[in-house]
């Protein structure tokens, strides 16, 4: 039966083809079933005469195609099929049938329905016949790899692949495992293994491989042979592989292909990677040949070899799932942002609490090269509250803790921390505070850090880098921002000082000037609790400050002893 989502596909199906009767005629409607879910509606569609060359998709006058229907429509998208293989091995047609009509299904628009899908038909038929399904300076549509997330583990390429000349090119890629994934982390030549970390064989081609990759064995290797890699050398691979395998593991085999990149430009190799069971890793080990071995025994691995050759062959192929993070192939979705100012460059953080450990955070995600954290301070329970601290940080010195964060996000991010009072350190005379790094943000909003910067800002020749110094106000709504450039005279707290004088001749600065620089010194401020306070300390503050003045203070919380 129907869902009411089917019903409007067909619907708007049927008025398409009432207002254009030459070019679309409903040949068959085929409802939904206990097996197949989707409504299965088929239709004629005059194709004419349309320009078409040697090597794009060859269509007659009349092509006939199947829409798929699923349950939820018009919210998933509909599937399209052809019911002959003309177009299999064809770019952007999968299991022959299939046509690949979006890049991705984000494409796909639910308010134009079957509309939206006829006129992306019509255009990938046009861009088909003409061998424009990728257009030149479009990034090229990915080859369709069918993979097994069973028996696959999570594969992510951080390294680009290497250039080489020759047909193909097998080498080491090393790899760092965790329960989760894999990450591919650098290349190497056969002849230049790394002596420690767990490694995977690699094989690249210097041709493309199939817009469909293969699913079984047979094909693979046929495929190969192709590429000018024969089954026993393809088979030599595998026994090689299996010394990189830890026992009772199963090989990770990377096969590489160009096929990546920007329609009409270079390509870049698209990584997949084949595995293979841990059982059937143990029989490849069994036909590799030793030193003492007898001819008999060289025979029956041999054998053992042929035998193994052909179960592969006849088995499915598990392709892992890749995610790809190699910067020859991806853009960081930040490539634009003000944020990408800080990719590669190294910044130094004075005060690792509500701003600098939220600062360092954001820097670290954008791609800092290095992070130098200072603070003296260590993670106490009432900072959980507006710093970005775990329980299980309680007790921790701050950068410690934050450098165990930063790290679990870019583990690759260099990390310097500090412990020592940077008011002291800034008081040394072999104090360097321009840590070799590209800026300095001084997130401490203390007048002492400040006015030891000052002091010391042209104290010597070497060349000042821009500091940054930023601080909120007491209620936290409002927030103040300077930046001393290192040719200028004079630092964060001389910026201030103009600062002041500024908002306070402007009236439309008034909330800022009281909040941070009030007319009146004896004007009463907001109380604020000494720094690590929680809310319930607050309180059994108030609570004893009133019975010592014999002022009661009534509260709707219960009370809380500290």
């Amino acid at each position: 039966m129907m869902t009411p989502g089917q019903q409007l596909a067909l619907l708007q199906v049927q008025e398409i083809a009432r207002f254009k009767p030459l070019i679309l005629d409903i040949e068959n409607v085929k409802e939904p079933n206990p097996t197949n879910l989707r409504l299965c509606i088929t239709v004629s569609i005059l194709i004419g005469r349309i320009p078409m060359v040697n090597e794009g998709l060859r269509f007659r006058e009349r092509e006939t195609f199947n829409f798929l229907v699923p349950q939820d429509f018009p919210f998933r998208k509909p599937e399209v099929e052809v019911p002959h293989a003309r177009f299999a091995d064809k770019p952007h047609v999968q299991w022959a049938y299939h046509l690949c009509l979006y890049q991705s299904s984000t494409e796909w628009n639910p308010s134009d329905g079957m509309f939206g899908l006829l006129d992306r038909l019509e255009y990938w038929i046009q861009q088909g016949a003409i061998n424009q399904l990728d257009p030149e300076g479009e990034p090229l549509h990915h080859p369709a790899v069918y993979k097994d997330y069973e028996n696959g583990k999570l594969i992510i390429p951080r390294a680009d692949t290497p250039s080489f000349s020759g047909s193909y090119w097998t080498g080491i890629a090393q790899i760092l495992e965790s329960p989760e994934k894999i990450e591919l982390t650098a290349w190497h030549d056969i002849g230049n293994i790394p002596e420690q970390g767990r490694c995977a064989l690699a094989l690249l081609f210097a041709a493309p491989l199939p817009w469909e990759y293969p699913t079984q064995g047979e094909a693979l290797f046929s495929e190969c042979a192709r590429q000018g890699v024969p089954k026993e050398r393809l088979f030599l691979l595998l026994k090689e592989a299996s010394f990189f395998t830890p026992i009772g593991q199963p090989i990770y085999f990377i096969l590489g292909a160009p096929m990546r990149g920007i329609a009409g430009g270079p390509r870049k190799q698209h990584l997949s990677v084949w595995t293979i069971d841990a059982e059937t890793v143990d029989s490849i080990r069994l036909a590799i040949a030793e030193r003492l071995d007898t001819s008999e025994i060289g025979a029956i691995r041999a054998k053992l070899e042929h035998l193994l050759v052909q179960i592969l062959k006849g088995s499915k192929i598990s392709w892992c799932p890749v995610m790809e993070a190699r910067p020859e192939v991806t853009i960081r979705r930040d490539a634009n942002a003000t944020l990408s100012y800080f990719y590669g460059k190294s910044v130094s953080i004075w005060g690792c609490g509500a701003l600098g450990a939220h600062i360092a955070f954001y820097l670290c995600r954008a791609g800092v090269r290095r992070l130098v954290l200072r603070d003296n301070k260590i993670v106490t329970p009432g900072i959980l509250v507006r710093q970005p601290f775990a329980a299980a940080d309680i007790g921790k010195s701050k950068v410690a803790a934050l450098k165990t964060q930063l790290l679990s996000i870019n583990p690759e991010l260099e990390i310097k921390i500090s412990t020592s009072n940077i008011v002291g350190n800034l008081g040394k005379a072999d104090f360097d505070w321009r840590d070799e790094a590209d800026l300095v943000i001084d997130a401490t909003a203390s007048s002492l850090v400040r006015m030891r910067l000052e002091m010391i800002w042209n104290a010597d020749d070497r060349r000042n880098i821009p500091v940054a110094g930023l601080m909120v106000d007491q209620t936290a709504t409002r927030l103040v921002v300077v930046v001393a450039r290192g040719d200028f005279s004079g630092g964060t707290w001389d910026l201030l000082r103009k600062a002041k004088l500024e908002v306070l001749r402007d009236g439309m600065y008034l909330n800022f000037a009281d909040s941070f620089f009030p007319k009146d010194n004896n004007k009463q401020r907001p109380f604020q609790p000494e720094p690590g306070c929680s809310e319930a300390h607050v309180r059994g503050l108030i609570s004893e400050f009133g019975r010592i003045s014999g002022v009661r203070v009534k509260s709707n919380h219960k009370s809380t002893s500290q």
